[in-house]
């Protein structure tokens, strides 16, 4: 996805709306889940590795957290890079990788810009936001500086009780950048940015399509993030190196309303459930890339080092007393050598073959309430990958893929109260697909098909805990479409469309189950948008319609709490205009005022949360 313009207001959502694909949950600002081609392990926000990576310029920016909701400022391109990427991402990287880019500081230009933005919500409240880049030369043509800043005051629109509009967020977000050339061919990025996002209260109501609920405790949510980072590129010989290093903090805390349903912690009066997680990723690699005669070929070693500590708290009403439920460390690293080789056999047909060593340890420790658990797991393996591709005329592209990535397991709680392992999984897929350009415009043709196996879930326990559990081994085929074409005069019309069929073939759950599909996967999801461009009154005009329909999905395994949800229709209209340098938007969400159950799932400890 190019040409992010978007502000402090644009996230993962915007990207969600606009590529196939990717699916979010949500719950809210900084608390969505994110999946890509169905690969949804569970809606919940368990201590389970995240199925996508989310990558800044490189570096590996979440391991286990949810998304962070990173805002779009100043950003040149979202890359998604879509299915099992264990060969050359490594552990955890079974649904594909999120991958931002930012503008790095330029070292010949210094430029300057400030945005600044207001938005109201019909039946909600109003808000602001703004962002301030800064680029200038320190040496010119060697050493420059980039400088961002941004925040939004986000309004909300929902009423608990008498409280107006309780779900308002608030963001601010940095971002410095210093770019150094050394020589003719070698840069040097250091890179640091922080985003502090904070929301009032929860979103979620208890009746589909509402947007008011009764009075109930608030349900804050923060989430804070800090990186770092180093990237040094350049020849060496015949070759291209890149060198990175990264470091991200990353703290998310939630507090829940327990005054009901949180009973079985044998606290009297309970109020308030506090979870605290603390994340920690430090990521380094170093890859080389050159070719040998026709022989194309990248070859790397990284080493990912993760920590995550969480501690569970329940609060009374009135006593002052806090019973801490429980307390987990996570600590784990992996370690790969990776390598991949691409054969031209004919000037139109290339194979292509590589793989990645791994070595994975996992440090885990559980003190709670009745049990406690230690457990040291060694994991081994090798994640291959290999693609054919032929390009039988100009502009056209078929193309067969096939992937592997491997997740590691852990501990956890068991309904008896007692500590367990749950093992790791292991996902492969295969993809075929085709590319044509076609009148000015590209259509993009494809299928997979995924086999997953002892697929790790988190599931909701009777007691309003998340857990971990094996799930038992899932099958996932889906087709997706995309066009993209210029209409003529200036208008561009785009249309995409997934048909997904995401399943558990094999029950290791102990549950009998209705409906065996994957949870939060829509089972298709249809997108279209008509844009067009002009000049009026001394101005570049830019109107684009939007619209998006997500088809039906379910919430969970477990029917007590499974609740249906989607069928969803989206609509979104955006004018731009640019005279010179200044540059106005005005945008409308969801023009057509539908509303629905888009994610059914609010509180852990209400189980009939709709």
């Amino acid at each position: 996805m190019e040409d992010v313009r978007g502000g402090a207001n644009a996230s993962t959502e915007l990207v969600a709306a606009e590529l196939d694909g990717l699916t979010l949950t949500d719950l809210g600002p900084g608390r969505n889940r994110m999946f890509l081609r169905g690969v949804a392990d569970s809606p919940f926000d368990g201590t389970s590795q995240s199925t996508v990576a989310v990558i800044v310029d490189d570096s590996r920016l979440t391991y286990s957290a949810p998304d962070p909701d990173l805002r779009l400022v100043d950003v040149d391109r979202v890359e998604l890079l879509k299915g099992p990427q264990g060969s050359l991402y490594g552990t955890g990287a079974l649904g594909g990788i999120y991958h931002v880019v930012t503008n790095q500081a330029d070292l010949a230009r210094a430029t300057a810009s400030i945005t600044a933005g207001a938005e109201a919500v019909d039946h909600g409240g109003v808000g602001a936001s703004g962002s301030a880049i800064l680029n200038m030369p320190v040496v010119n043509d060697m050493v420059a500086v980039r400088l961002v800043v941004y925040a939004s005051d986000e309004p909300g629109w929902i009423k608990t009780g008498a409280r107006d509009d309780s779900n308002r967020a608030r963001v601010f977000g940095a971002r410095g950048a210093l770019g150094w050339r050394l020589g003719a061919d070698w840069r040097i990025d250091l890179t640091a940015l922080v985003q502090e996002l904070n929301t009032a209260d929860s979103q979620y109501t208890y009746a589909s399509g509402a947007l008011a609920r009764p009075a109930q405790l608030a349900e804050p949510h923060d989430n804070d993030l800090t990186h770092v980072a180093l990237r040094a590129a350049g020849p060496l010989g015949a070759s291209n190196v890149v060198l990175v290093m990264g470091y991200t903090a990353h703290q998310v805390g939630d507090t829940l309303d327990a005054t009901q349903g949180a009973s079985d912690f044998g606290l009297a009066n309970p109020a308030l459930f506090n979870d605290l997680r603390q994340y920690a990723v430090w990521d380094n690699e170093v890859r080389v890339n050159g070719e040998l005669g026709s022989l194309r070929w990248l070859a790397g070693l990284s080493h990912v080092e993760a920590w995550e500590t969480e501690t569970r708290s329940l609060g009374s009403n009135g006593a002052g007393t806090t019973l801490q439920i429980d307390t987990s460390h996570h600590a784990d690293s992996d370690t790969g050598i990776y390598a991949d080789v691409t054969l031209p056999v004919t000037p139109q047909f290339d194979i292509e073959g590589g793989g990645r060593l791994f070595q994975n340890v996992l440090n885990e420790h559980r003190q709670g309430l009745t049990a406690s658990g230690s457990d040291e797991v060694h994991q081994l393996g090798v994640a291959p990958t290999a693609a054919l591709a032929w390009r039988p005329q100009t502009g056209r592209l078929l193309f067969v893929r096939f992937g592997m990535a491997n997740r590691q397991g852990g501990l956890d709680y068991d309904t008896d109260g007692a500590i367990h392992p749950y093992p790791g999984d292991r996902l492969t897929t295969i993809e075929a697909g085709w590319r044509q350009e076609w009148r000015d415009g590209q259509i993009d043709v494809g299928g997979f098909y995924t086999w997953w196996h002892n697929m790790q879930s988190d599931l909701l326990l009777p007691n309003g805990l998340i857990e971990t559990r094996d799930a038992g081994d899932a099958a996932i085929a889906g087709l997706e479409a995309s066009v993209q074409r210029n209409l003529g005069r200036n208008a561009r019309l785009e249309l995409g469309a997934t048909v997904q069929s995401a399943r558990l073939v094999h029950d290791a759950l102990g549950i009998a189950l209705d409906d065996a599909r994957l949870p939060a996967v829509p089972d298709y999801t249809l997108r279209g948008a008509l844009s067009r461009q002009f000049g009026l009154a001394g101005a570049q005009w830019a109107l684009r319609w939007g619209m998006r329909y997500t088809g039906p999905a379910r919430l969970s395994f477990e029917p007590a709490l499974d609740r249906r949800m989607g069928n969803i229709l989206d609509s979104d209209l955006h004018i731009d205009a640019d005279w010179g340098k200044t540059h106005l938007g005005f945008a409308v969400n969801n023009p057509l005022d539908r509303a629905g159950n888009v994610f059914a799932y609010g509180n852990p400890f209400r189980s009939t949360t709709p």
